[in-house]
């Protein structure tokens, strides 16, 4: 009250602008507060897919080729020797991934060490880190809208469109590396948007961290990816020679760079413990996978669509669709996220889409960018009245993903991959194009292995008879059990760590790819002293392939000039189209 006894009305506004800027602290704190309850949001429903999505898969089928050779045999290798205190056996196992990379086996070897040792571990991790890479594309969507506003749809499509994958989530349970590589590869892209001029060097040395977890995940996916980021690094420092701002540029580049250096210099140059000829012994594989599979003819493009349209999406309709949308994302390509993430998806759908080999796993790393995208541009298919926004985008969603089996069999047809044969197609429809549109937990895994059941029937037979420590052999390995799978097996039924750790990575048989070595009696003999007990089937290969009937003269040549014994030891019915195979399990000793 003033000296008048009239009250004065203090001025709270002398600053220009006080009440504007408690209006925007406001709206950036319930932009923050809105941005935390959308995060979690993404995250619960990543958990709750994990959850459900693991829950099916005991079921599935045994060790594929793959699978147990390049992943959970140098993981149990690593972990096994870590718990027998054998440090350099571990480097040993981690340093012997040259051609498959170490990220992966090293995830399920320290999985496993809490969780325990089993193929239902390893098949819930590849699931989980499926999960986990769907969350990431909800974070990636987020950079990719940031121009849209909070309320931008972007980053719940993007993990919409993972989420309805089939194939990504079929592969998901196996140990095949794409998957891996796919959220490898969808936190690398969100570190590098991350980046920038203000962000200081620590998201750099983030985002190059990440871009060499991609490498060592899988290589070829790896330099794939980082073509297409270097293509966008050029197009940052030509931006940066136009602003006058070089210096900060270069200096962000070497922070950048810093950790795929140094885990390349140790890898290709000297990758201790071990020492410059291993350095060169990786450098060779290197060159050899990234050249390799050249020779075997080109898969046919009708296959490749179909792939694409009736597998990797749930529809035809909603590749259509998706291809559509980052169509018209083309338009934001000056925006510096819009354009690196098509340099990404350019960089790797070019080499890999041109490949003459091909396998249905390849498009996985292809549809990360194409999803990102996507989910960009579905929004501005939409009309811009706020009513018509959710019919639309709700039609969008009824017209793309009903009859999804119907659709797949229709492709399939119209692509000239359904047989006109009543019972080849009655097969095709209920064994290979049914299974791809399931997304239950308990789908169908692609892992190329035995049924269940045959698979540990077979080793059941097989470790009764060579008990816990023999030496174990077996002439004509079949691709449906790897020699891998076989010592796994074996020392999951009672085999000793020792042996494990001793015959992992031994020859097993006369040759493992089908190519008759012409062994003499002598050179046989020399081979067989290695082995106890030498195991065998009638027919030679697991599904009657004649390709491997060869190895029967080995067999033959075993009991007839060098003395050993053949003894059956059990039968097992084998699935395979038309109808099961019997199966007949030898056993083959040296004479006492």
């Amino acid at each position: 009250m003033g000296s008048d006894g009239k009250w004065l009305v203090q001025d709270v506004t002398y600053a220009p602008g006080y009440s504007a800027s408690m209006s925007g602290e406001r709206s950036e704190s319930a932009g923050r507060t809105s941005c935390i309850v959308r995060t979690a949001i993404a995250a619960a429903i990543s958990l709750a897919l994990a959850l459900f999505w693991t829950c099916g898969l005991v079921r599935s089928p045994s060790w594929g080729w793959d699978e147990s050779m390049h992943a959970e045999l140098p993981a149990l290798r690593m972990l096994l020797a870590l718990k027998s205190g054998e440090v350099r056996a571990a480097f040993d196992a981690l340093l012997g991934c040259s051609q498959y990379p170490f990220v992966h086996p090293a995830v399920l070897a320290t999985v496993q060490s809490v969780f325990g040792v089993g193929e239902a571990v390893c098949r819930a991790t590849g699931t989980v880190v499926w999960c986990a890479a769907l969350f990431g594309l909800f974070l990636l969507g987020r950079e990719l809208s940031r121009e849209e506003g909070e309320r931008s749809l972007t980053p719940w499509i993007a993990m919409g469109l993972g989420a309805l994958s089939p194939m990504a989530l079929a592969f998901a349970g196996t140990l095949f590396l794409e998957v891996p590589f796919a959220c490898a590869m969808i936190f690398a892209l969100r570190a590098w948007l991350r980046r920038g001029e203000a962000s200081g060097s620590g998201r750099e040395i983030r985002a190059g961290a990440w871009i060499a977890a991609c490498l060592f995940t899988k290589f070829n996916y790896g330099l794939l990816l980082a073509c297409g980021l270097a293509l966008d690094w050029v197009c940052e420092g030509i931006a940066a020679a136009g602003a006058g701002t070089l210096g900060g540029f270069a200096r962000r580049s070497a922070a950048l760079a810093l950790v795929p250096a140094a885990v390349c210099s140790w890898w290709f140059a000297l990758p201790l413990p071990g020492g410059l000829d291993l350095g060169l012994e990786h450098r060779r594989a290197l060159l050899a996978f990234i050249s390799g599979n050249r020779d075997l003819g080109t898969t046919p493009y009708a296959l490749r669509l179909l792939h694409a349209s009736a597998w990797l999406s749930l529809t035809p309709r909603l590749l259509a669709l998706i291809v559509l949308a980052a169509t018209a994302t083309l338009s934001l390509a000056r925006r510096p996220a819009v354009r690196a993430v098509w340099l990404v998806l350019l960089a790797t759908a070019g080499p890999i889409l041109a490949h003459p080999f091909h396998l249905d796993r390849f498009l996985i790393p292809i549809a990360v960018p194409l999803w990102a995208l996507a989910a960009l541009g579905i929004p501005r298919l939409l009309p811009r009245q706020p009513r018509l926004r959710p019919i639309t985008l709700g039609a969008f969603a009824l017209v793309t993903l009903v009859f999804p089996g119907r659709a797949t069999l229709a492709m399939a047809d119209r692509l000239g991959w359904l047989s006109a044969d009543p019972a080849t197609r009655a097969y095709q429809t209920e064994s290979v194009y049914r299974p791809w549109t399931d997304l239950s937990a308990s789908r169908h895994l692609p892992t190329a292995g035995l049924e269940r059941g045959e698979a540990d029937r077979l080793l059941d037979l097989a470790a009764s008879e060579a008990g816990p420590t023999a030496r174990v052999g077996w002439i004509g390995v079949s691709s449906q059990l790897s020699p891998a799978a076989i010592a796994i097996g074996l020392l999951e039924r009672g085999g000793s760590r020792e042996r494990f750790l001793r015959d992992a990575t031994k020859t097993l048989d006369v040759d493992y790819f089908g190519a008759d070595p012409g062994w003499s009696d002598e050179e046989l003999a020399r081979f067989a002293a290695g082995f106890d007990v030498l195991f065998a089937t009638e027919p030679p290969d697991l599904k009657a392939r004649v390709d491997r009937a060869w190895t029967r003269r080995y067999r033959t040549m075993l009991a007839e000039r060098l003395g050993w014994t053949v003894r059956e030891i059990g039968r097992v019915a084998i699935s395979r189209p038309p109808g099961p195979l019997e199966v007949t399990l030898l056993a083959c000793r040296p004479k006492p």
